[in-house]
């Protein structure tokens, strides 16, 4: 009996592991099929998303970037916060927004040069809208370390007499890149840009590193407040923008002009064009048109070359946002058009998130 009883024991023990063996087995199949299944969920949407971004530019090839971005016959006819059916996901919340008015850190810094006074008057602006003083850093130095971080060689930056800075003492430590940035979050691993205390959206609002070196603001795209932040910024720079603070007022009113019936872009491009442009009509007719540099009539344009554009993906109960940075390139315009239509697009970054 006592045998039997301990045979008996061990046969309810071997079950009572395999049981134990095979409840795991099943649960681990069924974390991998939700892993899998959530795994299948992200790629639809990646795809989707990357899909949505090839159909916008598609639309800006045939139809405009104003015409799709501004038109009442383009995006504005999708109600706010809408949901537009895509097979079996949709879309919402799209918006595109012209990036070239912000200002380019790949701009080589010298001392009292334009790029330097920009810099300077944008972190002012910054700490000026949040009623907080700065950390107490020399913009100097952070111009010296954004000099040094992308320049091609490893001696301490020519312009400012900072030193290079000290990146093995970092934490954690990396190497300088000699390469210009790719990424704008890059510009946070400088210690010196750290100690700005910028949050993301500030950094986002008023900085880039793609698209051209030059600073350009898209009339046809801005808000009036836009345009007035915009003749700020380069407004008491001295030469070659030494007009804009006098001229503020008038070029205020001519800028924040739009097409009453949101059909059309109220400027065209070349926005200057050997007199005949709308812009310079606008100021042949206020007497202006001798009292502007061309440095100044150069910081303004028809056409976008950055733009942002952000959507929200649904699918299912899943949402996601995407952030996409594209920059294009135009073609000639047509007779009796205004703008060119965007023919060529880079893409220099997608988040899904």
């Amino acid at each position: 009996m006592k045998r039997r009883g301990m045979a008996l024991l061990m046969t309810l023990t071997i079950l009572l592991v395999l049981s134990l063996a095979l409840t795991k087995s099943f649960e681990d199949r069924a974390l991998e099929q939700r892993h899998l299944s959530a795994s299948l969920a992200q790629f639809q949407l990646e795809n989707l998303a990357r899909s949505v971004v090839r159909g916008l530019i598609q639309a800006f090839r045939v139809h405009g970037f104003w015409e799709v971005t501004r038109s009442k016959q383009g995006l504005a006819l999708i109600p706010a916060g809408a949901v537009v059916p895509l097979g079996e996901a949709g879309i919402s919340d799209i918006s595109i927004t012209s990036l070239d008015h912000l200002f380019n850190l790949k701009n080589r810094f010298k001392p009292l040069s334009v790029q330097a006074k920009v810099f300077d008057k944008t972190l002012t602006s910054i700490y000026a809208a949040r009623q907080t003083q700065s950390f107490g850093v020399n913009p100097e130095e952070v111009m010296s370390a954004l000099n040094d971080f992308q320049d091609p060689d490893s001696d301490p930056d020519e312009y400012f007499p900072y030193g290079a800075e000290q990146y093995p003492q970092a934490h954690p430590a990396f190497k300088v890149k000699n390469a210009p940035f790719d990424l704008l979050s890059e510009v946070k691993v400088l210690p010196a840009f750290a100690l700005l205390g910028l949050s993301q959206k500030e950094l986002e609002d008023h900085f880039r590193v793609s698209g051209p070196l030059e600073s350009r603001l898209d009339v046809n795209m801005a808000k009036p407040e836009e345009i007035a932040a915009f003749l700020d910024q380069w407004s008491g720079l001295g030469e070659p923008y030494q007009n804009l603070e006098r001229l503020k007022a008038p070029l205020l009113e001519i800028l924040s002009q739009k097409d009453k019936n949101g059909f059309q872009p109220f400027f065209d491009e070349p926005f200057v064009s050997r007199g005949n442009s709308v812009f310079e009509q606008e100021l042949e007719a206020r007497g202006l048109m001798g009292q502007i540099s061309a440095a100044e009539l150069d910081l303004f344009s028809g056409v976008t070359k950055l733009a942002l554009i952000r959507f929200t993906l649904h699918q299912g109960p899943r949402t996601k946002r995407v952030r996409v940075l594209v920059e294009f390139s135009y073609a000639i315009k047509l007779p009796g058009k205004r703008l060119p239509k965007a023919t060529g697009a880079v893409i220099h970054e997608m988040q899904i998130y």
